[in-house]
């Protein structure tokens, strides 16, 4: 359990501390970094088969871990977003 009579060190956010103080109960949201291949290309909408001919191809940035590929999520995020086609709404 945290202690909010601890000083921060860094490791957290000072608001943690703050809502440890002013309540009983804090809200922490930890969003998963790294995907295996299902996760990514579920996430890209993709099918694993795609996702690692993109993979091999250069497409998709990814990262070895032993034998497995695994995939980050704000890479996949850019990744998406770079990939807009199109003008913009209103032109």
């Amino acid at each position: 359990m945290l202690n909010p009579q601890k000083k921060h060190d860094g490791a957290l956010p000072s608001s943690i501390f703050e809502n440890l103080e002013n309540s009983n109960q804090v809200d922490i949201s930890i969003s998963r970094e790294w995907f295996t291949t299902e996760q990514a290309a579920e996430y890209l909408g993709v099918s694993p088969a795609t996702l690692r001919n993109l993979t091999s191809n250069d497409k998709v940035p990814f990262y070895k871990f032993g034998r497995r590929n695994r995939y980050r999520l704000p890479e996949l995020r850019e990744l998406l977003i770079a990939g807009k086609r199109g003008s913009s709404y209103g032109n």
